[in-house]
């Protein structure tokens, strides 16, 4: 039998970051009798996503461009924001993306393009604390 001041001592491995947990735990006697459980929550700290995937585009038009793409498959709860920038010939633009929740996909319109303008877009995943992913880029024209 345990002295009351031994201590058990448990490390959960494998847990995805960004994610809550709860751990119960009851005590169990020899003869099978259980405690009452005792309740813990948590969230693991956040870690860095992998790239988005698969950057394209929806749709096209004379003046904005539909962007889709699939979350990072590394840390994907960790995504507060994407980072999304573009840039032509002529004409540059920066915006934050916040999706709501954590969504498996991702669509945004990007407006106020150029027309006959071929873009490069410019996608990057940032956690809470501002540490960013790997980006993707994808290159694809506006209408004329």
């Amino acid at each position: 039998m345990l002295s009351p001041s031994v201590y058990l001592h448990q490390t959960l491995s494998g847990l995805n970051a960004c994610t809550d947990h709860e751990i119960r735990v009851s005590a169990v006697t020899p003869s099978g009798l259980v405690s009452d459980k005792s309740t813990v929550n948590f969230t693991t700290s956040e870690d860095t996503p992998s790239a988005p995937r698969a950057l394209t585009h929806i749709t096209v038009a004379v003046n904005q461009i539909e962007l889709h793409w699939f979350a990072p498959l590394t840390n994907r709860l960790c995504v507060d924001m994407y980072k999304v920038s573009w840039t032509s010939g002529s004409d540059s633009g920066n915006m934050d993306y916040t999706p709501s929740g954590h969504p498996p996909e991702v669509k945004m319109t990007v407006s106020g393009l150029e027309s006959c303008s071929s873009y490069t877009f410019t996608v990057v995943p940032v956690t809470p604390l501002g540490d960013k992913g790997p980006s993707v880029t994808y290159t694809v024209s506006t209408s004329c």
